[in-house]
């Protein structure tokens, strides 16, 4: 009953890694699920076998009590798009840097502008935050829209004016 319990949750784990944004619900249920399992053997005693709930209102109470968010979800909830956001070209392709930014105005983010990033090669178009938890959040989300990374800022942007900047690498 134990491993069945375990590869319960190591098949929801594992669905749950393998899933997409479009996809969050049906994951949030599948570690949900998982979840109430892995919770059902510790509360047993000792020697005496245990089983899952039997009705499914049992089983939805338990599975309602704790909140699940998936972490696609938490920034969304939190993101401020009025945050400044510089999308800087380190490509040789003109106006990708101005066509991203027509993207994020687009997606409904306020305070969008777009350069040139020339102090460096950047290897792949990556979304930089400062310390600021709003920034984190934002850039997350940005990151999300753009298939990129979202990271704290290198030494080379550290003391650039708060918002996000995202650095487009390439097309």
């Amino acid at each position: 009953m134990v491993l069945i319990a375990f590869a319960i949750l190591f098949g929801g784990l594992g669905a749950f890694s393998l899933s997409t944004p479009a996809d969050s619900d049906a994951t949030t249920a599948a570690s949900s699920s998982a979840e109430t399992v892995s919770q059902v053997p510790t509360t047993a005693k000792a020697g005496s076998p245990t089983l899952p709930p039997k009705s499914s209102s049992a089983a939805a109470s338990a599975t309602a009590a704790p909140p699940t968010t998936t972490a696609s979800t938490r920034p969304a909830a939190a993101v401020d798009h009025a945050i400044p956001v510089r999308v800087l070209n380190n490509s040789l392709v003109a106006g990708l840097a101005a066509n991203t930014a027509t993207k994020l105005r687009t997606a409904g983010w306020t305070n969008v502008t777009s350069g040139n990033y020339a102090a460096g090669t950047i290897r792949t178009t990556t979304v930089y935050f400062g310390d600021n938890p709003r920034e984190q959040a934002a850039a997350e989300a940005i990151a999300s829209e753009l298939g990129a990374h979202a990271v704290p800022r290198f030494a080379g942007i550290a003391t650039a004016a708060p918002g996000v900047i995202v650095i487009i690498a390439s097309g």
